[in-house]
């Protein structure tokens, strides 16, 4: 694995709280994947055998629903961790895990992870904080869709993307195509561009894939959002 990977990986949550030693052994223990924009990584019928950690592009979870349609649960990129029931004992994964651009993961045995864990209480501590993480970001996204307004949630995917720490004046890009980002924030893609519209007045453009803030502390304000969280 390339350094730059290495990095990622040992800066993952899931990870990072780790003894450094017990993670090196954990990244050790695991092997790169590379997967093409729309393979798919795992399904619910799969045994969870294994955890991924995110090194390069980025990853959806979703369930399919009853009429054919995906319910997107969420839209993970680097340094963050997917499977995470393989490191629970669950029998299977519990949602579908599709690459939305090319990617490359850490694939990690869940037998591994077992063994470091059964010699490491701080690494039963790290897990525990990474599932800890991951449902407080599902009820974060839940009060979202309740709570807030198109334009708020949008405006909080854009914060997602800022550098850590920005206040002022930013520019990103957006990592996927905007059909997958109304999903992700519970639109249509036609009410999403209506919200980017309205975000003009919050001092927000977007242009393709290049989106320009005029304040991220502003934005935050009126997105609602008490702590700017990198994706």
């Amino acid at each position: 694995m390339k350094h730059e990977q290495n990095h990622v990986a040992l800066r993952s949550l899931l990870l990072r709280n780790c003894p450094r030693p017990m993670a090196e052994k954990a990244v050790a223990s695991g092997s790169t994947r590379h997967y093409a924009r729309g393979a798919t990584i795992f399904t619910p019928h799969r045994k969870a055998d294994d955890l991924f950690i995110v090194l390069s592009g980025w990853v959806k979870l979703y369930r399919v629903m009853a009429g054919g349609g995906e319910a997107i649960i969420d839209v993970l990129g680097p340094a963050r961790s997917i499977g995470n029931t393989a490191a629970l004992r669950a029998p299977r994964y519990l949602a579908h895990a599709e690459a939305v651009t090319d990617c490359t993961l850490l694939k990690i045995p869940a037998a591994a992870l077992f063994e470091l864990m059964d010699g490491c209480p701080e690494a039963r501590g790290a897990l525990m904080a990474n599932t800890l993480h991951q449902v407080q970001r599902l009820v974060g996204q839940v009060e979202a869709l309740k709570m807030c307004t198109g334009a708020q949630r949008a405006a909080q995917f854009i914060l997602s993307l800022v550098p850590e720490g920005r206040r002022g004046a930013c520019k990103v890009q957006l990592p996927y195509d905007k059909a997958l980002i109304a999903g992700q924030v519970g639109l249509s893609p036609e009410s999403l561009s209506r919200a980017f519209r309205r975000l003009r007045e919050q001092g927000v453009r977007v242009q393709r894939r290049e989106v320009t803030v005029d304040d991220v502390a502003s934005l935050a304000a009126y997105a609602g959002v008490r702590e700017v969280e990198c994706a």
